[in-house]
């Protein structure tokens, strides 16, 4: 019977230890990037940005609002396309697709695309928002060496964070999604980090939907319109 509280008392300083270490981790993270403070004052961000989808250069542009809207517009040979999600719904215009009017987006591709709201980061103040996190360790990426966090959200979705063990910077995450009723991992990858406005902010970004993005341009706190989420009326 000893032993086996021995064994109990021995998990719960491990399990504590763990925690411990992942907030640690997490906070220096915060630290690195600008610091809570400065993440909490951000409510709206405005970015454009380039991809290259076939050798053919895709202009974007990002309206953002913390915890309530997202609007992306894309031109592809002239034409405009656009995707909103907001706290309620979601809508979308693709007229390179036949789309003529737009048309609500279905509730499974919203809950995914819902996480993208929080602009200020899923790490940040994660119990507030309902998520745990748990320390996997150390490893090595790209030759970079990394702190492995796993954070698992409200929503039971899975996000595994890779941080640099030198400047505390998000290089990588993966997060699970279902993609045509089949669980995948969607990668993506951040560097070439630049300060706007106090805040560091990943100005490549490389992910598995969207190709290599390279942001020419950041505002921070930008007036937003409130019809800007709003689908035209037909």
């Amino acid at each position: 019977m000893k032993k086996f509280f021995s064994l109990l008392t021995f998990l719960a300083v491990v399990f504590t230890l763990s925690a411990q270490t992942a907030d640690e981790i997490i906070d220096n993270h915060i630290k690195a990037i600008g610091g809570a403070a400065k993440w909490n004052e951000l409510n709206s961000m405005y970015s454009e940005m380039t991809t290259d989808m076939g050798g053919m250069k895709i202009p974007i542009k990002i309206w953002q609002q913390h915890m309530k809207g997202m609007r992306v517009e894309f031109e592809v040979q002239g034409m405009t396309g656009i995707q909103v999600v907001t706290d309620k719904d979601g809508w979308s215009l693709m007229p390179f697709m036949g789309q003529t009017k737009p048309e609500p987006t279905n509730e499974e591709a919203l809950k995914s695309a819902r996480s993208q709201l929080d602009i200020r980061g899923q790490l940040l103040d994660y119990k507030g928002k309902g998520s745990n996190v748990e320390y996997l360790g150390e490893d090595e990426d790209e030759g970079v060496e990394v702190y492995k966090i796993r954070l698992t959200d409200s929503n039971k979705t899975e996000t595994t964070y890779f941080i640099d063990k030198e400047s505390y910077l998000l290089i990588k995450a993966v997060s699970k999604v279902n993609f045509q009723g089949q669980e995948i991992d969607a990668v993506t990858k951040m560097s070439n980090y630049k300060d706007v406005g106090g805040i560091l902010i990943p100005h490549s970004v490389d992910s598995m939907s969207t190709g290599k993005m390279e942001i020419v341009k950041t505002e921070i706190n930008p007036a937003i319109a409130e019809d800007k989420f709003a689908m035209p009326k037909q």
